[in-house]
């Protein structure tokens, strides 16, 4: 099974791009760009009628790892890792991966 269409395609590729000078889907090293994009693309999905399932799976995995409390997956982040944003974006899509890897999903 691959993730092709899905935000965890979107995920998968920019931790394949993290760190380097250019990343085409995080262009800054921001927790809240991160957030950001994942809002935008979600919403924009559920607009246009087209759901991204996986996403709300992944953010489901999440909340039962202890990862989405209450107070959002990006608060919990900026504290475990002391606002350092580049640390919280590599375990955002640390988790991300660990996700499809548990479901067998692979990307493109």
């Amino acid at each position: 099974m691959n993730i092709s269409g899905s935000l965890l395609e979107f995920l998968a590729d920019m931790r394949k791009w993290f760190g380097r000078d250019f990343n085409p889907h995080l262009s800054e090293m921001k927790l809240s760009r991160l957030a950001g994009y994942i809002q935008g693309y979600l919403t924009a999905r559920t607009q246009h009628g087209m759901p991204d399932a996986l996403a709300e799976e992944l953010l489901d995995w999440l909340r039962a790892k202890g990862e989405y409390p209450p107070e959002g997956w990006e608060a919990k982040l900026r504290r475990d890792f002391g606002n350092d944003e580049v640390k919280a974006i590599h375990k955002f899509l640390d988790l991300a991966a660990e996700f499809m890897r548990t479901k067998g999903l692979y990307p493109v």
